[in-house]
Parts: C-alpha cells; structure tokens; sequence
C-alpha cells in the first residue's frame, strides 16, 4: 500500500511538472479578449504610418484616412521581420489596406530580424515591443519610448 502511494504521488508530480512546464512556453493562440497577442495574428505584411505616435490618438477604424507609405515590415511564419523601404522618397498611398501605384518590386529589403511571442508579448531582436495593442487590422506597437502605428497590408492596386 505505502508503495501504490508512492507511485501515485509521483505520477500527480509529474503530471503537474509537465502542466507547469507547458504554460510557460509560446502562446501563440492569443485567446480572443486576452489582452495578448499571438504569431498568426502579425503574419503578414505591414504599413508602417507613422512613429512617435500617442497612445491616446490610436484609431480603432482601419478605414479612417489615407496615408502616405514608404515603409513595409513583413512578419513571416518562421520569426522573421522584414523591413521595407519604398525606392521613390515619397512613398506610396494606402487607401483602405491598398497601396496604390506599387507593387513590392517599388520597395527595397533593407534589414531581417528575428521575432518571437511569448505569453502573449512581442519580442523584435531581442527587445520586448509592449504593450501591442491589434484591433481591425491596426497594430500600435511601444519600441520602448516610441509607440509606432501599423496597417495591415492588403495588397496593391493601380489607380
């Protein structure tokens, strides 16, 4: 009897060893309401619209205005982030998700980092990049004193 208590103490251990071990790995689900954010939800290509920019102007409406773009960072799948920059120094117009009279040949990879989430927070080379707040396709992210706003990149038209 000592000995079946034994065993089943040591397998409750290691049942909640392996739990503990397991919430503390990547969260990539980033459950909805979470405040969290996960890695399927930056895959993809971004506008960058603007740096320095306030917290308390972040606009929730993806459709709100047009922005000139001359820069695009692209979060791949396997933890790269790619930077971007148009060849003109003018740029390109967003206009709902759409860069106008562009296709990613007018844009030139200037630098490739690696990124990761881990319980829910961004990671850019190394650095934590928080809070990151995502809504309708707008992602505010704070690279420590500066907060940049992203739109998400839909693709290219001709005017």
């Amino acid at each position: 009897m000592k000995n079946l208590l034994k065993h089943v103490a040591t397998l409750v251990a290691v049942v909640l060893l392996g739990l503990a071990v397991s919430a503390c790995g990547d969260d990539d689900d980033g459950p909805s309401g979470s405040g969290k954010i996960s890695k399927s939800q930056l895959e993809g290509r971004w506008a960058v619209l603007t740096q320095d920019y306030n917290e308390d102007d972040y606009s929730l409406d993806y459709n709100s205005e047009d922005y000139n773009v001359d820069e695009i960072r692209e979060f791949t799948s396997n933890g790269l982030c790619k930077q971007y920059f148009a060849e003109n120094q003018h740029g390109f117009m967003l206009k709902g998700g759409y860069l106008y009279d562009c296709d990613m040949s007018d844009f030139t990879l200037f630098d490739t980092g690696a990124y990761w989430v881990n319980d829910g927070q961004m990671f850019l080379d190394g650095f934590a990049c928080a809070p990151v707040k995502i809504t309708n396709n707008v992602m505010l992210i704070r690279e420590g004193m500066d907060y940049t706003l992203y739109k998400r990149l839909k693709g290219f038209k001709e005017n």
